[in-house]
């Protein structure tokens, strides 16, 4: 004997899930920047550079005088050679005076003057340190005033757009359960 059996079939609910993900654009543009430096200020003076050069003690030494020079050097000489050539021509008068005296004074007068050599003085070459140099080097004075880096930096905000995502569950497939009776059917009271 057969005895019929329930079959039972039954089929789990489904959940279906959608997603919309959330966007999220940032957007950023370059910060403006500005940099601008004045030139400086630049102020230079120079003092020339000068030499001098005395030479007239060299010229002297070779008899290359100046005139007004050599017309006060010769008014010199002459005043003193003819304040000598008084006193000696009152020496010799003196002399001359004194006949007692037994020697001849004319042959002594020759002889004294015959034993001079007159000094030429010409001479070629002058002194070592009878040029006389001092020098003032150039000098530069340079005054910088250095300015400052002006910047001026705009920054821009970012721009941002945000989408929120969505989430939405909903029933992909209901749940369900079916009996069936594989068999014979009876009934038997008990």
């Amino acid at each position: 004997m057969q005895l019929p059996q329930i079959q039972i079939n039954h089929q789990n609910a489904r959940i279906g899930l959608e997603n919309n993900f959330a966007q999220i654009s940032i957007r950023q543009s370059h910060a403006d920047m500005r940099i601008s430096q004045p030139h400086a200020d630049l102020s230079m003076s120079t003092r020339h550079a000068q030499i001098y050069i005395d030479q007239r003690q060299a010229w002297d030494e070779v008899e290359l005088k100046h005139i007004f020079t050599k017309i006060t050097e010769y008014a010199q000489k002459g005043r003193q050679a003819a304040l000598q050539a008084a006193s000696r021509a009152a020496q010799e008068g003196d002399r001359m005076r004194e006949i007692h005296i037994s020697s001849n004074p004319f042959v002594e007068f020759a002889k004294r003057d015959q034993g001079q050599i007159p000094n030429t003085g010409i001479k070629f070459i002058p002194s070592y340190g009878s040029v006389k140099i001092s020098y003032q080097p150039m000098e530069t004075d340079i005054q910088a005033q250095a300015r400052d880096v002006q910047v001026d930096v705009n920054i821009n905000k970012p721009q941002i757009q945000f989408n929120p995502g969505q989430s939405r569950a909903y029933l992909a497939q209901k749940n369900q359960i079916h009996f069936n009776v594989i068999g014979e059917m009876f009934s038997q009271g008990l």
